[in-house]
């Protein structure tokens, strides 16, 4: 203490300290701890376990037992699941059809039912016409039989076994 006093370190440590950092963890000083030595806080944790022994012993013997829980549980489901006379039970499958109908039925109303692209006129039927079904003829360097077939070459140049 009187190395600290002569070097000046001992005016470091203030009442600003001790209040800002008394309470964070760590490996610092603790001051005025509330157990000073391991005697008196195994005493202070024997205590409490005693103090918690009591309130579980008043708990011994007013336990339900099997049966009770049984009919507790099953009491709770029957409350969980009881709906009022008139009032129908609902499963997802039911609402989500229904805001889908919803959905469907406001769609229809606001656009109708002619598909609109977005230069405002109807969509071309490619899939009517049947010079447009295979749409990869009409580029120019197509070959219907071409002489190099990648799949070919695939299947010739890796051996495979049954």
């Amino acid at each position: 203490m009187a190395a600290r006093k002569r070097d000046g370190a001992l005016a470091l440590v203030t009442n600003d300290y001790k209040e800002t950092y008394e309470k964070t963890p760590g490996i610092a000083y603790v001051y005025n701890p509330p157990a000073p030595s391991k005697t008196l806080l195994e005493k202070s944790r024997k205590e409490d376990m005693l103090h918690q022994l009591g309130h579980f012993e008043a708990k011994v013997g007013n336990m339900p037992d099997a049966k009770a829980r049984l009919e507790e549980r099953e009491g709770c489901f029957l409350r969980k699941t009881y709906k009022p006379e008139g009032v129908t039970g609902r499963v997802k499958a039911m609402i989500d059809k229904e805001r889908k109908d919803v959905v469907i039925e406001n769609l229809t109303k606001k656009y109708g039912t002619v598909t609109i692209g977005i230069h405002g006129q109807e969509l071309p039927k490619f899939s009517e016409k049947d010079e447009t079904k295979e749409f990869w003829k009409n580029h120019k360097d197509y070959r219907e039989d071409p002489t190099n077939n990648s799949l070919t070459f695939i299947k010739q140049s890796v051996k495979y076994w049954a």
